[in-house]
């Protein structure tokens, strides 16, 4: 029994240094591995500073560095030398109206065409007014007459008593009478339909021998002598835009120069955007209904570019 026990003892300490040995060999490469790697990379970067060092990287300064952003409608440029901010838009007239007659008649006569030019205070249409004359020619004797009785009596008045309430009664048909005749008159006046400006006839929305409503448009002119740009922009350029400011519209690839005329004092609740109209200095070659881009200036933002330098 001893003899055994002494033979597994000799067994034991025989394998455990050959299994130890065995164990750590995997640790002690990854050791000699990880030293090694290490010292290479330390190796690099030490020559890579030496590298710096000897031949320094040339560095550049980037002037005038642009940057873009672009969004639906509005096209944004920020530079060093300022802003520029475009905004879509249309040629429009400046007036552009739809005449109504005033009165239920029938057209007796156009004098202008679709597409005509007029000059202001032209007639445009007549109408047939016989009825209306006939009624003013009424209303003027009826006023010659009521006239005449209260002449008569003031001149007996002073030869022999009347009543003053005589007097008085006749002066009120004398007044009544000269009020139905002035207001005939006025209505007489819209039997010619005059151009209230220069322009043109855009539509005839009734002919000759048709009867016109009162109520409902005939014609539909524009003054086409003084075209305007309309644009919407965004409220808060109130704060560097102001009236009067010059800018430069392009329409059709060809730019006109033009000044803000007008800026509305009402805010769209929709977009937070304002109406904006601009007049031309030049419009040989514009048309109405014509889309172009209108270019606005920062104006305060240079004037704090002026300032810092």
């Amino acid at each position: 029994m001893h003899i055994y026990i002494y033979i597994l003892v000799l067994c034991f300490g025989f394998c455990y240094p050959i299994h130890a040995q065995t164990a750590t060999a995997p640790f002690n490469n990854e050791m000699s591995a990880y030293f090694v790697v290490n010292q290479s990379t330390a190796q690099k970067q030490d020559k890579a500073e030496i590298e710096i060092k000897e031949n320094p990287p040339q560095i550049q300064k980037i002037k005038n560095a642009k940057k873009t952003t672009t969004t639906i409608g509005q096209k944004q440029t920020n530079e060093t030398s300022g802003k520029s901010y475009e905004r879509r838009g249309i040629v429009i007239a400046k007036n552009r109206i739809r005449i109504n007659s005033q009165i239920d008649a029938t057209v007796s006569k156009l004098h202008v065409a679709e597409g005509e030019q007029f000059k202001k205070n032209d007639l445009l249409m007549e109408f047939d007014c016989s009825i209306e004359r006939a009624a003013l020619e009424e209303a003027r004797l009826s006023h010659e007459v009521v006239k005449f009785e209260y002449t008569e009596k003031k001149r007996e008045a002073e030869e022999m008593p009347i009543p003053s309430e005589t007097l008085e009664l006749l002066k009120l048909k004398t007044d009544l009478a000269l009020t139905k005749l002035n207001h005939l008159r006025e209505h007489i006046k819209h039997c010619r339909l005059f151009s209230p400006f220069a322009g043109r006839a855009l539509k005839i929305l009734v002919q000759e021998y048709e009867t016109a409503d009162a109520l409902t448009p005939v014609m539909e002119i524009i003054d086409d002598q003084a075209l305007h740009f309309r644009t919407f922009l965004p409220w808060s350029w109130l704060k560097w835009l102001s009236v009067g400011d010059a800018v430069e519209v392009e329409v059709m690839n060809k730019n006109y120069l033009a000044e803000l005329a007008e800026l509305s004092e009402e805010v769209d609740p929709l977009d937070q955007s304002i109406r904006a109209i601009l007049k031309f200095q030049s419009q040989d070659g514009l048309m109405i209904g014509m889309n172009g881009v209108v270019k606005f200036k920062d104006i305060e933002y240079e004037t704090n570019q002026e300032i810092k330098q």
